[in-house]
């Protein structure tokens, strides 16, 4: 929290620093320009693998994610991403 704290306060003191030199609107506009620029890094991550665990979320010892679908109804989708390991 102390690392998000500090981060934030600095971008804070840059964008405003920004809004000085070149103005609220141009401030504004590099702004959303490195927001959408940010996507692009969220989409070069790598995607998790799936492990030897059935379930990656939560331990499941008495089989709580079964209890969630009743028997001889399709699993929701949701729960086949959980099993997938892809959430």
């Amino acid at each position: 929290m102390a690392i998000s704290f500090a981060g934030q306060s600095l971008i804070i003191i840059l964008v405003g620093a920004m809004a000085d030199r070149w103005g609220l609107r141009a401030t504004y506009q590099w702004c959303a320009l490195l927001g959408f620029a940010g996507v692009a890094f969220v989409l070069m991550l790598p995607r998790r693998r799936s492990t030897s665990r059935k379930y990656t979320c939560a331990e499941d010892k008495d089989n709580t994610w079964q209890m969630l679908r009743p028997q001889g109804q399709p699993p929701h989708p949701l729960l086949k991403a959980l099993e997938r390991g892809r959430f």
